[in-house]
């Protein structure tokens, strides 16, 4: 039957139209180009090394932290050695004098 063929015929155009990607980048939103798309090693997201500022030439060895990732980890570093170092005001704060 010609109904039925055309019929198997749009299901494969509809696969096609809605593709489904692994990972999407959060820079252009596009899961294409999966060869070239980074995945933080800390929450997960994908960008294309072409997407990111500045842009990288290839996929880095190792582990790579997205941008978002960065600062919070920098951010949490930092806290980490304030938090180790020691006091300069001998630690007692100020006093209260009643």
């Amino acid at each position: 039957n010609d109904e039925d063929e055309d019929e198997d015929e749009n299901e494969d155009e509809d696969e096609d139209e809605g593709e489904k990607y692994d990972s999407i980048c959060e820079i252009c939103h596009d899961g294409a180009d999966d060869e070239k798309m980074l995945l933080c090693d800390d929450c997960d997201a994908g960008y294309h090394i072409y997407c990111l500022t500045p842009p990288l030439k290839k996929i880095p060895k190792g582990d790579w932290f997205c941008p978002d990732c960065c600062v919070k980890r920098a951010e949490k570093k930092r806290l980490k050695a304030k938090a180790a170092a020691p006091r300069r005001d001998g630690g007692g704060g100020k006093s209260r004098e009643g």
